[in-house]
């Protein structure tokens, strides 16, 4: 990125003005080129990128796509990532299994990723065989991805009710 795009370096800090996912970056041994690697892929495959609440996102339904939302067991949890590793090296390699239908890498505020991330596929067919074939996967020497199936909490936790209450009584308070 040149100067005319909003670049600049100082102390030890990489910030640009213009990039919403890349606000302020600690610059250590190679992130900088990680970096740089993660924007020409972006441009170079014309892929869009969004953060939101500390993830970026990619996806949504797949160009093409014609059948509905993805359900339960449709998403991998990927751990152990290392923190100067990007989407550019993850999405291709999460493809290659079969179509994504979203990949979500969690970042912290200085730009770095959380060492995991979520890849949701069409069915949970795809998704088994993510596991199976990318669990242990190799991405440097001694640096081994750890991926199986997300559980998705879909508890919903209520306190302080009267010991009275009954279900019922619930269910129709929830839908009124």
């Amino acid at each position: 990125m040149n100067e005319g795009q909003g670049a600049r370096e100082k102390g030890g800090q990489y910030h640009e003005e213009n990039d919403d996912f890349f606000v302020l970056h600690k610059v250590g041994p190679g992130e900088k080129t990680e970096k740089k690697a993660l924007e020409t892929w972006l441009k170079t495959t014309n892929i869009k990128l969004t953060q939101v609440n500390a993830q970026r996102k990619y996806g949504g339904p797949p160009e093409g796509w014609d059948g509905p939302t993805p359900g339960a067991h449709c998403e991998v949890f990927i751990s152990q990532i290392p923190r100067d590793t990007y989407e550019d090296l993850l999405i291709p390699l999460f493809s290659s299994v079969g179509p994504l239908w979203e990949f979500r890498l969690m970042m912290n505020f200085s730009g770095q990723n959380r060492g995991f991330a979520y890849a949701k596929y069409s069915s949970s067919g795809v998704a088994a065989n993510a596991v199976r074939l990318l669990h242990g996967h190799e991405l440097a020497p001694g640096i081994r991805l750890s991926v199986c199936h997300s559980t998705e909490k879909r508890h919903l936790c209520i306190e302080g009710l009267p010991v009275t209450i009954r279900q019922g009584h619930l269910l129709q308070v929830q839908w009124h």
